[in-house]
Parts: structure tokens; sequence; C-alpha cells
């Protein structure tokens, strides 16, 4: 708990705390022989700020490759271009309609 400056805390706030949790977690699995690869909870600010910009990062990538790989797979720009294009030329039909009707 000095690690995350809660020593000094109260017992019942002390130990309602995501390192308490933490550390209660990995006794258990300790007790039991199991394996543990949970990561500890951030120490500060800074530490969790790190951890969320890596784990945006690679979500990211992640992200794109996935992209990437459903519009080789699925040509979504392409079609999507065609749609637009579609909807434009509809839209433009509509208009024209309209206008030749509201001529004199």
């Amino acid at each position: 708990m000095r690690e995350y400056n809660k020593e000094r805390e109260p017992i019942l706030k002390k130990y309602q705390t995501s390192p308490a949790f933490y550390y209660r977690k990995k006794l258990c699995f300790s007790a039991k022989n199991q394996a543990f690869d949970e990561l500890a909870p951030p120490k500060n600010a800074q530490e969790a700020a790190e951890r969320a910009g890596k784990t945006i990062a690679n979500g990211a990538v992640q992200f794109g490759g996935f992209l990437a790989e459903q519009e080789s797979k699925y040509q979504v720009s392409h079609k999507a271009t065609a749609m637009a294009t579609s909807t434009k030329n509809a839209f433009m039909g509509l208009f024209n309609k309209a206008k030749q009707t509201m001529a004199p």
C-alpha cells in the first residue's frame, strides 16, 4: 500500500481501493497455484496515462488493420462512392422534376 500512498488511510477506505482488490486477487491465485498475469493498477496519473496511450495506439493499429481487411474484402469505398453517386443523381433528377413543374 505504500507504493500507492495508501498506508495512512483509514482501514475501511484503504482496503476498498483498486490496489487492494488487485493484491487480494493475486494472493488468491497464488494460494491456488494458478497463473496470474493481470497488470497491477497504475501507481500515479502518469503511469495511467502511459498505459492508456499504449492501449489506444494498439487499438488503433488493430482497427486500422481491420479496416484495411474489410476494404479489400468487401470493396467498401468503391460501393460507398457508387451509392453516393446514385443518391446524388436521384436527388438531382427529383430537383429538376420539381423545377419543371414550378416553371410557368
